[in-house]
């Protein structure tokens, strides 16, 4: 398990947020799979971690709201990648079977919008697959990230006719991991 692990074909992160959208609550989803990044094991302890997402590729099932994204909440123009970091090691011990999910605690850093957060959030791993290439196929799940302030701030300070409302957030992620 020790050594590199890079982002691979299948990772995907985005966002989930409750809306009032003309008068009418909804829940807007946004994704991407425009990931990269890695992750850094040494014996059974991940050392560190960072991700990158391409802002401009996240994309809803409305255009509309897209538009809404793209330009006065994340203004990706000026901003055009999101970014995390690992701040603290995270002690994968005792590694779960194949097929089993674990659950740990990740402290790290969140680059959006050109404004760094602290983050803690729960991080899934479940180990899968067979092995291959040296190494196993590995699976990992950002469940909950919690990122509250900046949606909220830029739509209130917004001096346009707001068309939505959109309350705090959650940025989630799936990441597929394979050995480098």
């Amino acid at each position: 398990m020790a050594g590199t692990w890079n982002a691979g074909s299948g990772s995907v992160v985005g966002y989930r947020v409750n809306e009032v959208l003309v008068g009418q609550s909804t829940t807007a989803v946004g994704r991407s799979t425009s990931v990269t990044g890695h992750l850094a094991i040494a014996g059974t302890t991940a050392t560190a971690a960072s991700f990158t997402v391409q802002m401009a590729t996240v994309h809803s099932d409305k255009s509309e709201r897209d538009g809404q994204f793209d330009n006065r909440i994340m203004d990706v123009a000026k901003y055009p990648t999101g970014t995390f970091a690992l701040t603290s090691p995270i002690d994968l011990a005792p590694l779960p079977a194949t097929g089993v999910i674990k659950s740990y605690t990740a402290h790290g850093k969140l680059t959006l919008h050109g404004t760094t957060r602290a983050v803690t959030f729960n991080a899934d791993r479940r180990a899968q697959g067979r092995e291959h290439r040296g190494g196993r196929r590995h699976r990992g799940a950002l469940r909950r990230l919690q990122h509250p302030e900046p949606q909220r701030r830029r739509l209130r300070d917004h001096p346009e006719p707001r068309p939505a409302r959109i309350p705090a957030g959650l940025q989630q992620g799936l990441m597929l991991f394979s050995k480098a």
